[in-house]
């Protein structure tokens, strides 16, 4: 479900929504799944922070570990992550113009399901390896 504030933020910047605000409530939801943190949460104290602005300022000076909720963690490969974190930072860019389009959403996120594939194959393998010794 769209938040209002992500749909609010998407409309701000040119007036009206259009599919290049759809591609940035979708990264907003991305950025979601990848922190399990809402559009708007609760900072130290009483601030409320924007998950968009933290997600792109600490994936910017740390590793993605630092923003990925932490069920996540060894459960899905980090390649993977990095690239949809990626896909998010750039569906949530602040220039319309240089959001991809929904159809260079999808073809990313096929990668990222590749990349997760190759890598649950090469878990799958080490395990078989180890029971075997």
């Amino acid at each position: 479900m769209v938040r209002e504030g992500q749909r609010q933020r998407a409309y701000d910047t040119s007036k009206h929504l259009t599919k290049k605000s759809d591609v940035y409530s979708f990264g907003v939801v991305l950025f979601q799944l990848i922190t399990a943190k809402r559009a708007t949460f609760q900072g130290e104290g009483t601030e409320k922070i924007d998950l968009v602005d933290w997600a792109n300022h600490t994936i910017a000076l740390a590793p993605i570990e630092c923003v990925v909720d932490p069920k996540l963690e060894g459960v899905h490969d980090t390649d993977s992550l990095k690239k949809a974190a990626e896909i998010a930072r750039l569906c949530t860019s602040k220039k319309s113009e240089e959001r991809p389009t929904m159809c260079e959403v999808v073809a990313k996120l096929k990668d990222c399901l590749e990349i997760e594939a190759a890598a649950e194959r090469i878990r799958v393998l080490v395990n078989v390896e180890q029971q075997v010794e």
